[in-house]
């Protein structure tokens, strides 16, 4: 499946949030849709979905790895969300794009 890049400002509790370049997995629309349908219904977490979807970064010092991934989650605990609403955000502004 396609990839793509898109920027996420990660917010960091006291400081400026970090801008962060992440690649994505691309869902088609019946994914993204069964995906946040999931979050919805309580059956994934945010966390979760972002593992699904998540398939690198450009983050300085720190190397893409799933427990890098889950470091920054537990030290910025906004990251998830913020990661998840830009996937969403480029996904779908894209698809109005084309």
């Amino acid at each position: 499946k396609p990839v793509f890049t898109a920027e996420v400002e990660i917010p960091i509790p006291g400081l400026p949030t970090e801008r962060i370049k992440f690649d994505f997995k691309h869902k088609t629309r019946s994914e993204f849709d069964a995906l946040a349908k999931a979050i919805r219904e309580d059956q994934k977490t945010v966390e979760e979905a972002v593992r699904e979807v998540v398939v690198g970064w450009n983050a300085p010092g720190a190397e893409f790895t799933e427990e890098a991934l889950n470091t920054c989650f537990e030290l910025f605990p906004g990251s998830p969300f913020a990661i998840f609403t830009a996937y969403r955000s480029n996904l779908i502004e894209g698809r109005r794009k084309n």
